[in-house]
């Protein structure tokens, strides 16, 4: 049975994922983290889009980056999945940061799981809390 077959709490101790297929939005240094560059959401938009991934495995998690969030994207040359990495949050821990305007909810409204975060903080300030604030995990 998949976790999909139930429904998951969303709530303050749930965890959410931002995807990434771009190395670029990746720093390495003695550990790797996740640039700000990978938390800008696009001007006519303001809302940045994160997927509930509370209850899925690690298989699972992928396939949402490479058939639902990066579904158009296509594989450069030296790829081998659309989605390179993830920035996994706690929704707890980012109310904590105390972002102006900060909401978040799960909506479901491009997919299953699909999770909407907004804050009135000038966008590029948004994304630097948050790069700081996340676990990078790369495939």
């Amino acid at each position: 049975m998949t976790c999909e077959s139930y429904e998951i709490s969303f709530g303050d101790n749930s965890s959410v994922s931002r995807f990434i297929n771009d190395r670029r939005h990746l720093k390495k240094d003695e550990i790797v983290k996740i640039t700000p560059d990978a938390f800008i959401y696009p001007k006519e938009n303001k809302a940045l889009s994160l997927v509930h991934i509370d209850g899925l495995t690690e298989q699972e998690i992928w396939d949402i980056g490479d058939t639902k969030i990066f579904k158009n994207a296509r594989l450069s040359s030296r790829e081998k999945f659309k989605t390179v990495a993830r920035a996994d949050m706690n929704v707890g821990k980012l109310k904590n940061l105390r972002i102006e305007g900060f909401f978040i909810e799960r909506d479901d409204s491009e997919f299953e799981r699909h999770v909407t975060a907004v804050s009135n903080m000038e966008k590029q300030v948004f994304a630097i809390k948050l790069s700081l604030n996340c676990e990078a995990i790369i495939r």
